[in-house]
């Protein structure tokens, strides 16, 4: 659902002559001349699938065509702007979130639901001493960190300043959500501990989300084909794997973790919203370059 939503979001480009779909589309001025050859030529190679570096860095060049006025925004290949899907996203995962935490506030212990989920899969791993604790690891703090840096890391890398700024935030920002918001307000416990939403599953999810965010719009999209799939797919496989190991541990019921991936998606929905106003309101031009090119 949300993950879908999220996947819409990419670093400001500019937007493109003759695709009209998008609100914050290119907007032709009074008494310019039609697109030319070169403007029709570049519409169709980004149609094809190609995106030169123009439109892959908006903070870099000339982002002006002849007869147009460009504005930064943030829109897939076919012109459609992310905005309206990364709102829609949100919206469900902070859904989700209260409506759950209204239905769980102040409760001891697991109602029929988490029971009939938690029960076999806390039998199982008593079975295995010590493998819960490993399922869970992946979303504490160090492991956490370790993959934000390496994410902000490739996102500088490859010159992509939003995308850094996603990924260095998002944690800290799920982890307010989660422990400083959430779990104070709906206070509902699990053997004497706030537990609802699961801070673990937050934390893993909301990597995921900025992986699925920041692969939508690879630098190189003609070799990121297979990783747009194969990454995001393994890192939602990773947060799957966490929330079976905080319920083996007895952290956790089944609808925290649930809600926790909700407040890990959400979060990244909402700061790509907060990283995407500054392009939707700035219209690059530089200086020098006249009407006619």
């Amino acid at each position: 659902m949300s993950a879908f939503a999220l996947a819409m979001w990419r670093e400001p480009v500019p937007s493109r002559p003759g695709i009209s779909s998008c609100s914050c589309s290119a907007r032709r001025r009074p008494g310019a001349s039609a697109p030319g050859w070169a403007e029709w030529s570049t519409v169709l190679s980004l149609l094809a699938g190609g995106i030169p570096e123009v439109a892959r860095n908006p903070w870099r060049g000339n982002h002006r065509r002849p007869g147009t006025e460009w504005t930064a925004c943030a829109c897939d290949t076919a012109g459609r702007c992310w905005v309206p899907r990364g709102i829609w996203g949100l919206a469900c995962c902070a859904i989700l979130v209260a409506v759950l935490g209204l239905l769980f506030a102040h409760q001891t212990t697991a109602d029929r639901f988490d029971h009939a989920i938690d029960s076999p899969i806390v039998t199982w791993l008593e079975g295995h001493p010590g493998l819960s604790a490993w399922l869970a690891f992946p979303g504490s703090q160090l492991p956490a960190v370790a993959l934000t840096v390496v994410i902000v890391v490739a996102c500088l890398l490859t010159r992509r300043v939003n995308g850094a700024l996603l990924a260095a935030a998002t944690v800290p920002a799920a982890v307010v959500v989660n422990d400083g918001l959430c779990k104070p307000l709906f206070h509902r416990t699990y053997l004497g501990g706030l537990s609802y939403p699961s801070g673990h599953t937050a934390t893993v999810f909301a990597l995921a989300a900025t992986v699925t965010v920041l692969l939508y719009a690879p630098p190189r999209p003609v070799k990121a084909g297979v990783l747009r799939i194969a990454i995001p797919t393994a890192a939602c496989v990773l947060g799957g794997v966490v929330a079976v190991g905080v319920i083996g541990l007895r952290w956790h019921y089944f609808t925290d973790t649930l809600a926790g991936a909700a407040v890990g998606i959400g979060t990244v929905c909402g700061l790509a919203l907060l990283l995407d106003i500054p392009a939707q309101r700035r219209q690059p031009t530089v200086a020098g370059i006249s009407a006619d090119g």
